[in-house]
């Protein structure tokens, strides 16, 4: 496995790319807003992991294996749900134990009509924060570290310690700025599920009624959810 990895089994809500426009400038003109849409998402939080995506790792000989469990995180006010775990591999031989490893998601919300979807990634980042490898670290999407780790090697090059770092407070230096790892209260998945149902509603200026991305009949009626 790569030391960066787009998982195919995966969903971001609410993005351009499974947005819907209609024509403007007639009676029932429908316009889908999804980037004001998904700031209600900083309700439980901004680059923040909210439900699973939890790391294990093996080691064999100088190469490290994170495994990042399925779950969902909300970064750049877009949430990006992970169904299967994600396997990441990075052969330290070549990195000096002065560095840190650094277990992070990548996005960034553009405004594009192409599929734009988040990679899981491991770095090897200097002591100084200055250099990062394999991948050069983006500030724009490099927002949400999972956890960072401390290690050592043997003569061989075989890992030999690693102390992980996931705290909230556990704060690292990457490119000039300190980065904390980010974890919430793990939010309950049908109460995210019905949000998002209701967020991917749009109205009918003309009428009471409202399609979801599906067309799927729902509708609401002093704020408490009454379709399907």
């Amino acid at each position: 496995m790569p030391h960066l990895v787009r998982p195919t089994n995966q969903q971001t809500f609410i993005d351009p790319y499974n947005a819907k426009l209609f024509d403007l400038g007639v009676d029932d003109s429908r316009v889908y807003l999804s980037r004001q849409i998904n700031h209600i998402y900083k309700v439980f939080g901004e680059n923040i992991i909210v439900q699973g995506m939890f790391i294990s790792y093996t080691i064999n000989g100088s190469v490290i294996t994170f495994t990042i469990s399925s779950g969902r995180c909300i970064i750049d006010s877009t949430l990006c749900i992970f169904n299967d775990p994600v396997i990441l591999d990075l052969d330290l031989a070549p990195y000096s134990v002065n560095g840190k490893l650094v277990v992070n998601i990548s996005y960034r919300y553009i405004q594009t009509l192409f599929n734009n979807k988040p990679f899981a990634k491991v770095s090897w980042v200097s002591a100084d924060g200055v250099n990062v490898l394999p991948e050069d670290w983006s500030p724009q999407r490099d927002q949400l570290v999972i956890c960072w780790y401390d290690f050592e090697k043997d003569g061989s090059n075989a890992i030999t310690y690693i102390q992980a770092h996931c705290n909230r407070t556990d704060g690292i230096l990457i490119d000039g700025k300190i980065y904390y790892p980010s974890r919430g209260n793990d939010i309950d998945a049908g109460l995210m599920d019905r949000i998002l149902h209701d967020l991917n509603c749009y109205i009918n200026l003309k009428g009471g009624t409202y399609y979801d991305a599906e067309d799927t009949y729902c509708t609401f009626n002093a704020g408490t959810y009454l379709g399907n």
